[in-house]
């Protein structure tokens, strides 16, 4: 048995939770499971850290998300990391990046996300983002050592609450509701990517909003302060979130929003109105 190189959870057919690696390592698997086609991934025995692929195969009957909400200790993100989006937003580019925190409770995966109703009323935006899984605990590193404490990377939504984000000084309450940070559905392990160099894509109902490249500020964020192992980090979103436009752009009830990287695939949301 061998180390993992792509991780999904998943619900299969038998109805178990299980953690494997797609047989089909070309394959998006997001957009085959929503289309029906049958994925089959070997099953990885043991857990997210040290687990290693097995022969056995079981079909994908539903994604869940790659990290779950015990594994996870904190959801740290990065704002205004991007220069145009820092510009379309009206806001001065920061000398060190913006950080705010979702807790854990945010977390979600792959499928549909509930909106509560003070999310409502043509506030729900979306944030195209990398994230990435700290696989060690993290203090004190320099940016020549920091990617060894990357465990992997995947696709992200920050979903915001425009109203709540903007009315109070501290971003924390309007982008930590529940199922805000939707992640999946794909975990790549680091050193299979670069993580500065990937292409993404937002596309909300068919229209694409968000097209650009990634960057990163493990070192800056772990400087006092320990990143602990299954910390999620957020990257920050490029230009084009829906409160910029002119009309505004935002999530309706009952849309889809896909999220692209490069390498990683596609990460398939739809918004429930409660």
């Amino acid at each position: 048995m061998s180390a993992w190189t792509r991780l999904v959870r998943f619900i299969g057919q038998d109805g178990q939770v299980y953690l494997g690696q797609p047989v089909n390592a070309s394959i998006d698997v997001g957009l085959a499971v929503i289309s029906g086609e049958a994925v089959v991934a070997n099953v990885i025995k043991g857990d997210i850290y040290s687990g290693t692929v097995s022969s056995k195969e079981v079909t994908i009957k539903k994604l869940l998300p790659p990290v779950t909400r015990d594994e996870c200790s904190i959801i740290r993100c990065l704002g205004l990391n991007y220069m145009k989006h820092a510009q379309e937003a009206n806001m001065d580019i920061p000398k060190d990046p913006i950080l705010f925190i979702k807790p854990r409770t945010a977390l979600a995966g792959p499928g549909e996300l509930s909106v509560s109703k003070a999310a409502q009323d043509d506030q729900l935006d979306f944030e195209t983002e990398l994230a990435l899984v700290i696989g060690k605990d993290a203090l004190d590193v320099s940016e020549e050592e920091a990617l060894d404490y990357v465990l992997g990377y995947t696709a992200s939504n920050d979903v915001s609450v425009r109203k709540f984000q903007l009315s109070n000084s501290q971003w924390c309450f309007g982008k930590g509701f529940n199922e805000s940070c939707p992640i999946g559905p794909v975990l790549i392990r680091a050193g299979e990517i670069d993580p500065d160099n990937l292409d993404l894509k937002g596309v909300l109902s068919g229209e694409v909003v968000q097209q650009s490249n990634t960057s990163k500020a493990i070192s800056f964020l772990s400087q006092g302060t320990t990143l602990e192992k299954g910390t999620i980090i957020q990257m920050g979103t490029p230009s084009g979130i829906g409160w910029a436009r002119d009309p505004k752009r935002l999530i309706k009830d009952g849309e889809e929003m896909r999220i692209w990287f490069q390498g990683i695939g596609t990460l398939i949301n739809t918004f429930k109105y409660l």
